[in-house]
């Protein structure tokens, strides 16, 4: 059924497929007006979507020589709630394991957090990060991975091998120390 109304101005053409109790398929094409709301004094705009990535051209980009000095340079950053709640922090690396920044992922409670994999993999693509270093700190101490964790490092290992973006190491964080959970698997790249 069609509604006509007196606010007609333009015409747009429509294509209609009927399908009949014996299955037979009815296509036939018909032009109608479109309704224009004169309510509305604005047309509507769509959002645009704007990506950027500011970085201090004057900075000297501090390069990753082993997991020891990632979780060296990820210290700093989970200092003042080490113990309190957890947190999972993501270093964003270019081909020469150069640091290009870090971008906090997730922030949880005493035990555990959710980790968005998309939003890990968002920030790589908008740095062009051909490389990445995920860390977190577990507040209870104990540096052994759970079964969370390893979950987490596999989606996000799957998910950076179809955009060719290399997951250097999950890291678990403790002021008693650290625990690389690719430290055997891995080998840098450096071009």
């Amino acid at each position: 059924m069609v509604v006509r109304t007196k606010e007609l101005t333009t015409y747009s053409p429509c294509v209609y497929v009927i399908v009949t109790p014996t299955g037979a398929f009815l296509f036939y094409r018909n032009s109608y007006k479109m309704t224009i709301n004169k309510n509305s004094t604005k047309a509507y705009k769509l959002p645009k979507i704007k990506v950027s990535y500011n970085a201090d051209p004057s900075d000297k980009m501090k390069t990753i020589i082993n997991m020891e000095d990632a979780a060296k340079t990820f210290l700093p950053v989970f200092n003042g709630f080490m113990r309190h709640h957890e947190e999972v922090w993501v270093m964003y690396l270019n081909h020469g394991l150069k640091i290009i920044g870090v971008s906090q992922i997730s922030k949880g409670g005493y035990s555990g957090t959710v980790i968005d994999i998309r939003i890990i993999i968002q920030i790589a693509l908008q740095c062009n990060a051909s490389g990445i270093i995920m860390a977190h700190n577990h507040p209870s101490g104990n540096l052994k991975e759970s079964s969370d964790d390893i979950e987490s490092m596999n989606s996000l290992k799957t998910a950076c091998g179809y955009l060719n973006i290399n997951l250097v190491d999950n890291l678990i964080l403790t002021d008693m120390g650290y625990n690389s959970m690719m430290l055997d698997k891995i080998k840098f790249w450096i071009s």
